[in-house]
This record gives structure tokens, C-alpha cells and sequence, in this order.
């Protein structure tokens, strides 16, 4: 019996994969640099990195600026100086012609739009909808989810990577928070991939609980 349970666990670790791909879009890595061109069809509503093949009242071209403040928050603004968007993000892309912006202090993502309502452009949420596509195969971990302890506990298999993505659904705000952990994403600084068992902190860069709570991530093995 114990030869048998022996060599039902080997052939459960021969044919595990050794790394559980995600599959984030490729448009998610062209992320918009200081000084690049980005324009605004308002005929059909879409965003590109290339010129519209339209008449020159249909399209605005927006150049990305970087903020004064030492954190560099993205401002877009035309070719006259005349319209401004300060979206206060420290990343940006472009998804099927979406406009993407990424707050890094709050964690959470936006989409940029025209109202044409209130005749100007706006931030909203981005719906779970499109994240869960932009991040396809990434488990989506949020603030709410943690416990009355600030503390998570996250399941996956041994010996398998597997990426997470740290996200607020909350009114918090995470200024000077970051991850205490080396393999994290270079764009967006609360995705991070995990191979062992481990804890991992989200803290404060002043280590204050009382002002300044820390969050824990413990990630165990499981093996079905």
C-alpha cells in the first residue's frame, strides 16, 4: 500500500508543469513614455498610437508629460497646451483602443474617457470585466479580501510559479506601501510571481502598525 501511495505522488510531481503561464496581453508591456504621442479619434471613440486616417476635427493628439513631483504623475495634453488631462498615474497603455492608467498608491486601475456629457475627459474604473481579461491566468488578490488581521492565505500547487496581482477595491490610500519581495513586475509593482511557499509584506515604508498597518500574504502549497 505504501509502494502504491509512493508512486501515485511521483507521477502527480512528473506531470506537473513547471511554470503556470499567464497570459496578460501584449498591449499591457507598450506602455506609454514620457514625450510619446497618443491621439483621440472622438468620431469613433477610440485610442491608437497612430494618427487616424480622419478629417482633423475628428482626432486630438495628446503628448504624455511627466509631473514636477518626485513621484513623475502622467499628464496628457494636446498639441496647444488647451486641453490637460492629469490622470496622477505612474502607468499607462493602450487596450483595444482603450486608454489604461494605473494609480500605483491606490492600486487600482482606470480607463480614461471623453464625456460627452460634460464635454471633457474623465478617469473611471476599470470594469472587473477587463481586468480579468488584460489578466488572463493571474490570480486577483484585493485589499477587502483580507482578514481582520490584514492577513491572506493563498493555496497553489508546489513547485509551480504562479503570479498575483495585489489590487484595492477600498477607500484606502497606499502611499509609500510596496511589496517586500524581489520577483515583482517592473510596471505595475504589486503583480509578483511565486514559486515557494513564502510570506510576503505589503507595508508602510515607516514600520508604524498603528499608523501605518502592514498586510501579509502567505502563500502555502496544496496538492490537489
Amino acid at each position: 500500500m505504501k509502494k502504491l501511495l509512493f508512486i501515485f505522488i511521483c507521477l502527480i510531481f512528473i506531470n506537473l508543469p513547471t511554470y503556470s503561464e499567464p497570459r496578460i496581453v501584449d498591449s499591457f508591456y507598450a506602455g506609454i513614455s514620457a514625450g510619446q504621442d497618443i491621439f483621440y479619434s472622438y468620431c469613433s471613440d477610440k485610442w491608437s498610437f497612430v494618427k487616424p486616417n480622419q478629417r482633423k476635427k475628428c482626432f486630438v493628439q495628446f503628448t504624455k508629460y511627466l509631473s514636477d513631483m518626485q513621484e513623475g504623475y502622467a499628464i496628457f495634453r494636446d498639441l496647444n497646451k488647451i486641453i490637460s488631462i492629469p490622470s496622477d498615474s505612474n502607468y499607462e497603455f493602450i487596450y483595444k483602443n482603450k486608454l489604461i492608467t494605473y494609480h500605483y498608491y491606490e492600486l487600482k486601475f482606470y480607463q480614461i474617457i471623453y464625456s460627452k456629457q460634460l464635454k471633457q475627459f474623465i478617469e473611471i474604473p476599470l470594469s472587473s470585466n477587463l481586468k480579468n481579461e488584460i489578466f488572463r491566468g493571474i490570480k486577483i488578490i484585493y485589499i477587502s479580501d483580507f482578514n481582520k488581521n490584514r492577513e491572506i492565505t493563498l493555496r497553489k500547487m508546489p513547485l509551480i510559479k504562479k503570479t498575483y496581482l495585489l489590487l484595492n477595491d477600498t477607500d484606502n490610500y497606499f502611499y509609500k506601501y510596496s511589496l517586500k519581495y524581489e520577483n515583482i513586475d517592473k510596471f505595475v509593482k504589486t503583480m509578483f510571481i511565486v514559486k515557494y511557499p513564502d510570506i510576503i509584506e505589503f507595508s508602510h515604508d515607516i514600520e508604524d502598525q498603528k499608523e501605518f498597518h502592514k498586510y501579509k500574504i502567505i502563500i502555502k502549497n496544496r496538492i490537489f
